[in-house]
């Protein structure tokens, strides 16, 4: 029922094409390299354009990194732009939104992993485009939209009118909400009964606290009913060695950006919905 009735209807409701970009991104994923850099090319262009076009903040950052975004390699012009950080973020906010986005602006906030959650404003797009990616990375586990799955994540300390539609909408698509800024001993004792009577095909949550938990588990004798489990999804950190071979209880660890191959030594990452590039010293070390 969630699949076939109310995660369509939900997402049509909400005027997000979703299920369109799903169906782009299954396509996208057999494409080349160079199929995938070109695809990266031309969509990193059209969002420099976009942001010089409908953002205070960027139109000053091309103009002090000396960057043209309808001429200039699209590559070349973000390898130009100084590192974002929150702090500016939080400061330049109203000049890094585009108040007329179609179908209105959103607020998201992170978890709060780091010790103070971010709050941003996300559209319509970028919300169905999310939703989009994670079904794709779902599907290479075997995972299916109205699956049953469970959330180890950050959960707001007071509960309001928000949360509670959250939890009935959770209900609806069988997903399941654990706290993870709460993790005593009874109240992981509480967790656990909650994983065996809800029985998920998949978890996803922070790497050390699924690794706590199951920790938790080990201590207390208690064997995990992980007869449906098929993937675990970890996020927000660095996913160690050692938390991944206690999380994953036989299962296969996935991080947002990238997944972990069970039959190969590699990672296949999300390159047709964003570049990476990793940094030495807050620099490009290589293109990627």
């Amino acid at each position: 029922v969630a699949r076939k009735l109310i995660c369509p209807l939900h997402e049509r409701l909400l005027s997000r094409p979703t299920f369109r970009y799903v169906r782009e991104l299954q396509a996208s994923q057999w494409a080349s390299p160079d199929g995938l850099r070109e695809l990266q090319r031309r969509k990193l262009a059209d969002l420099l354009r976009h942001a010089a076009k409908h953002t205070p903040f960027y139109r000053r950052r091309f103009q002090d990194a000396g960057v043209n975004v309808i001429s200039d390699d699209p590559f070349d012009c973000l390898a130009a732009l100084p590192l974002l950080d929150k702090h500016t973020i939080r400061e330049q906010r109203d000049d890094l939104t585009w108040p007329d986005a179609p179908g209105g602006l959103h607020e998201l906030s992170t978890g709060g992993s780091t010790g103070e959650p971010l709050r941003i404003v996300v559209d319509r797009r970028r919300q169905a485009y999310d939703q989009a990616a994670r079904a794709r990375s779902h599907n290479w586990f075997g995972v299916r939209i109205g699956d049953p799955e469970l959330y180890l994540w950050g959960s707001p300390i007071e509960p309001n009118g928000t949360d509670r539609i959250k939890r009935v909408r959770d209900w609806l698509f069988n997903h399941r909400l654990l706290n993870a800024f709460e993790m005593s001993p009874g109240r992981m004792d509480d967790y656990l009964d909650e994983f065996d009577a809800f029985r998920p095909v998949s978890l996803f949550g922070y790497p050390s606290s699924i690794a706590l938990l199951v920790a938790h588990a080990r201590r207390c004798h208690w064997t995990l009913d992980t007869s449906r489990l098929r993937a675990v999804f970890v996020t927000g950190e660095v996913c160690l060695q050692r938390d991944r071979e206690s999380a994953t209880a036989g299962s296969s660890p996935t991080s947002v950006r990238s997944a972990r191959c069970t039959s190969r030594p590699r990672m296949s990452s999300w390159r047709s919905l964003m570049g990476i590039d990793p940094l030495r010293a807050a620099h490009p070390a290589r293109s990627s």
